[in-house]
């Protein structure tokens, strides 16, 4: 769950209150069950969306992208350059081809490519 900040009317935070007694309720829960109606209500498929799973959202992006790449149109290369599928190919087939030995590179990539440039300036 996120925690944010909302700024209200006076007078809305005082009738959640009320509301929040009558219905013995804290004015979190009420506000909570009050974004969800109006998301259900203004669109459907907004929730079922903010539901699915990171992995899936991001296979889709990447196949939507590789199904539709396709070269620069001003693209400048020498002529023995190897054409646009033929690199498409090559890319995709050095994918998990190499090994960092760290077994969490993923996850701290940012902290070894600092320390990597600091060892070029030092």
């Amino acid at each position: 769950m996120t925690t944010l900040e909302v700024s209200l009317l006076d007078e809305q935070v005082k009738a959640l209150e009320v509301l929040a007694r009558a219905r013995n309720e804290s004015v979190g829960t009420l506000v909570q069950d009050a974004v969800e109606k109006f998301i259900r209500s203004a669109h459907p498929a907004a929730r079922e969306e903010a539901t699915r799973p990171l992995a899936d959202i991001v296979n889709e992006v990447a196949e939507k992208f590789f199904r539709s790449a396709k070269p620069p149109e001003k693209l400048v290369r020498p002529i023995d350059a190897p054409d646009w599928e033929e690199r498409k190919r090559r890319a995709l087939s050095a994918a998990g081809r190499f090994n960092s030995r760290t077994g969490d590179l993923s996850a701290r990539h940012d902290e070894y490519f600092a320390d990597s440039a600091e060892e070029k300036e030092g």
